[in-house]
């Protein structure tokens, strides 16, 4: 568990199912430096053969980054972790796109990493939020191919549709 304030802080580090984390030390206040926070958790070294799985919950709106948009949209296309990020809303309607100025850049964020953004019911247990975050996570699939035809290098979007694709690998 990452802590991403004006400063980012572990909490505590990877732990074995079941484990009951002590969650004291976690408290929210001042800025929030989430584009700086998205960035160390995709850049942190994963367990071999295991997916990556970062989940934020915030508010959304990033001030104090030192890291621009751009940059960690770029970890992003470089990462193995999936990205979902959960925002608390008023209600527990879907609040539009533009209801906070990053919106559209943390949803582009976390779809380049095939994780998405979840409008969270600010007054429902956040247990719930993270389960549900959980829950997409598990069922869904990596597909693994080798592009023909780019470079090696930078970000590609998929040119083809998936109908079209030879699966040589998947995996649940």
């Amino acid at each position: 568990l990452i802590s991403v304030q004006h400063e980012l802080r572990l909490v505590f580090p990877f732990q074995p199912g079941g484990t009951k984390p002590n969650l004291e030390k976690v408290t929210a206040f001042g800025g929030t430096a989430l584009f700086d926070g998205l960035a160390a958790a995709m850049v942190r070294p994963s367990e071999p053969d295991r997916r990556q799985f970062i989940v934020a919950y915030s508010d959304g709106i990033d001030k104090i980054s030192f890291l621009d948009f751009e940059t960690v949209l770029d970890i992003a296309g470089g990462t193995d972790a999936v990205v979902q990020i959960l925002v608390p809303t008023a209600s527990d309607r879907a609040r539009p796109v533009g209801s906070i100025p990053q919106a559209a850049l943390i949803t582009e964020l976390a779809a380049r990493t095939g994780g998405k953004l979840f409008w969270v019911d600010f007054a429902a247990p956040v247990g719930m939020a993270f389960k549900e975050a959980v829950s997409d996570f598990r069922t869904s699939y990596v597909l693994r191919f080798v592009p023909s035809g780019v470079t090696g290098d930078g970000w590609h979007e998929e040119q083809t549709g998936l109908h079209e694709l030879e699966f040589i690998e998947t995996r649940r």
